[in-house]
């Protein structure tokens, strides 16, 4: 039924059918179970990876048996009520169309969403289930009360594939850069040159799109200098007037980063990261990669970095603002040529002394008989 109202172009319509009061909330292990349910039903999850590879053949399990499956797209997802992981795909690009067609415009990768009625089927790719689709995906709004956190980041151990979502406090952005990503929303800037884009088909934001890029820390966690490249992290620390600029001043965003993440947690705000391992058996290395960086709560007072420089305020400024006020004053009072010199208009030189005292006297005269003649009673 999504499918139908996407090609009447009712799209809010689409969304909407995903969350009608009448369809439950299931996970992974219902689906998995001797009792899955039949209809009615949604799982909401998180993408972690979209992979359009040049080698679009994998290995999956089917009924027991090593098949090689061909595949257009591949998703990896972590379902947001028990924190399992499992897969889904498309086989060529018609299909590809049918399930993504909510995402033409807007961002999949790292995003929530909702899956209408998914059957598990007993099929595995890297002993990781692998759903069925009938509908098309929805985005999806979350109640983070509701959704499986780890504590901690897990040990991957044997696993091929292990997923994570957490929240911290304790963030650290380093080496910050803003490079210039790929035009596709559907993909976030992700990937790099060498990847093809994972998006169905040739999107553009309608502008540049630029991408905040970064090594990321978190104290007591396998996070330590992670690379992250994301266009959708870039907006809660730079203003939107400055999103599509090219030469932003790299040390000024720094610092400017630093005080956002601060202000976050000064108000106890926690950042949301998801992210997966993947670990290659021949080489015997793991390799971790994160998904998304958000916070639990977007702050709308929180500061952000602009190229547009702001009237001074009546608060004290922070080193960032003070910076750019200061090299706002430079510009704006740089020395120029002396004003001509115009000579004062001369003064009439002071009477002497002695002819001063004179005219004074007549004055002073005056003043004591117009004394004399007051009334007696004042």
């Amino acid at each position: 039924m999504i499918n139908e109202y996407v090609q009447m172009s009712k799209m809010d319509q689409a969304v909407a059918y995903a969350f009608r009061p009448e369809v439950t909330q299931a996970n992974l292990p219902m689906l998995m179970s001797n009792d899955p349910p039949l209809e009615d039903y949604r799982v909401m999850a998180l993408v972690l990876s979209v992979k359009n590879p040049r080698d679009k053949t994998k290995t999956i399990k089917y009924s027991g048996k090593d098949t090689a499956v061909s595949y257009h797209r591949l998703c990896l997802c972590r379902d947001l009520d028990s924190g399992e992981e499992f897969y889904f795909l498309t086989t060529n690009p018609t299909q590809t169309a049918s399930i993504f067609p909510l995402f033409r415009q807007s961002q999949l990768h790292g995003a929530f969403i909702a899956l209408l009625e998914p059957i598990y089927k007993q099929n595995k790719i890297l002993e990781i289930p692998l759903l069925t689709l009938k509908e098309a995906i929805s985005p999806a709004t979350i109640n983070l009360a509701k959704i499986l956190l780890n504590d901690i980041i897990p040990d991957p151990g044997s696993n091929l594939i292990t997923t994570f979502l957490f929240a911290t406090i304790q963030l650290s952005l380093v080496q910050c850069k803003f490079l210039s990503g790929c035009p596709a929303p559907f993909c976030d800037g992700y990937h790099g040159a060498e990847i093809l884009c994972p998006a169905p088909q040739a999107q553009s934001s309608g502008s540049l799109q630029m991408a905040l890029s970064c090594l990321v820390s978190v104290p007591n966690t396998p996070l330590k200098l992670v690379s992250h490249i994301s266009a959708s992290l870039a907006k809660y620390f730079i203003a939107h007037n400055s999103l599509t600029k090219r030469n932003l001043d790299i040390p000024l965003l720094k610092v400017s980063i630093r005080q956002t993440v601060q202000y976050y947690a000064e108000r106890n705000v926690r950042w949301l990261i998801g992210g997966w391992y993947k670990r290659n058996v021949e080489r015997g290395t793991t390799k971790l990669h994160i998904s998304t960086i958000r916070p639990e709560t977007v702050l709308p007072e929180a500061p952000l970095f602009s190229t547009e420089v702001p009237e001074p305020a009546n608060i004290e400024a922070g080193p960032v603002e003070r910076r750019q006020r200061a090299r706002r004053f430079e510009d704006e009072n740089v020395p120029g040529p002396a004003p001509p010199h115009v000579e004062p208009p001369a003064r009439a030189p002071p009477a002497p002394r002695r002819q001063r005292a004179a005219d004074d006297a007549p004055a002073q005269e005056q003043g004591q008989e117009a004394a004399g003649k007051r009334p007696r009673g004042e």
